[in-house]
């Protein structure tokens, strides 16, 4: 007679076979997962630079625009080969992130995305993080323009409240005197601003360093040749204006920041993680 009750409730809830085995390797999956993450973020801080820095490399340039690179940029003809695939890669996911918007009547054109995703891409060649979250909108001037808050005209300007990079298409298609170069400097700025924000370990390296390098400029030998005319006034109103003029200086003459400078090159070059001598001079344009 009990073997014909009715099953309780009990009896009727039951987890199929299968969902247990499923539920751990999810579970392992996940505690793998963070371990790795750990692992990377580990090597990261011990070696300054990262385990990889794309695992899929797979969006490639028009060969126009490649052309137009190769022409205009002496430092794409001076990149490896996997380096320049890396490049068109991160500058079409640059130019697909953010919006750009021509201001004043002007009217945008492929060169103006080209030139802003390269200087975007090249400050970032070595590292794993390439993005830069505080740029949603580039608006693209003709000429300099007039910032109501500050009541002054302005070449470029970073403002990380409105995420906005802005500058004039003359001052940046124009010669540039010396190492002056609007877009890294400006570029220079979102890096900072995004090292204080973020916590990966390329925000983590670029902070480490930029206290090194203040650390340093307390050594009076040091100071005395940072004074000695290489950059200019400006560069000394505040932390984030000086570190933006390394940056130009950096990339623009790295020969000359190396032979003035060496105790900084050093520090630069761990923050950006690429070899810049190699990358802004070769023999061969390929």
């Amino acid at each position: 007679m009990l073997q014909n009750l009715p099953p309780s409730a009990e009896d009727e809830f039951y987890l199929p076979i299968w969902v247990v085995p499923l539920l751990l390797g999810i579970v392992s999956f996940s505690i793998l997962i963070k371990l790795l993450k750990l692992l990377e973020h580990g090597y990261a801080g011990i070696f300054d630079k990262p385990v990889y820095r794309n695992l899929f490399i797979y969006k490639k340039l028009p060969k126009a625009d490649r052309a137009f690179l190769k022409k205009q940029f002496v430092f794409y003809n001076c990149l490896s080969r996997k380096d320049r695939r890396l490049l068109n890669h991160r500058m079409l996911e640059f130019i697909s992130e953010v919006k750009f918007e021509g201001m004043e009547g002007l009217q945008l054109t492929r060169e103006m995305e080209l030139v802003t995703a390269a200087y975007a891409g090249l400050l970032c060649l070595g590292r794993k993080y390439h993005s830069y979250p505080l740029i949603e909108t580039v608006r693209v001037y003709p000429e300099e323009f007039y910032n109501e808050m500050q009541d002054r005209y302005f070449k470029g300007a970073f403002l990380p409240m409105w995420k906005t990079l802005a500058f004039s298409w003359k001052a940046v298609s124009e010669p540039q005197q010396g190492h002056r170069n609007l877009l890294i400097h400006e570029l220079m700025h979102a890096l900072q601003w995004e090292s204080r924000l973020s916590q990966n370990f390329d925000a983590e390296r670029f902070q480490k360093y930029f206290k090194k390098i203040v650390k340093k400029l307390q050594d009076k030998e040091v100071k005395a040749r940072v004074d000695s005319g290489f950059f200019r006034e400006y560069a000394f109103t505040n932390e984030f204006e000086f570190m933006a003029e390394l940056g130009e200086y950096f990339f623009q003459s790295p020969m000359e920041f190396k032979n003035n400078l060496p105790e900084l090159f050093v520090y630069m070059q761990k923050i950006f993680n690429i070899d810049i001598q190699s990358i802004t001079n070769c023999d061969e344009t390929v």
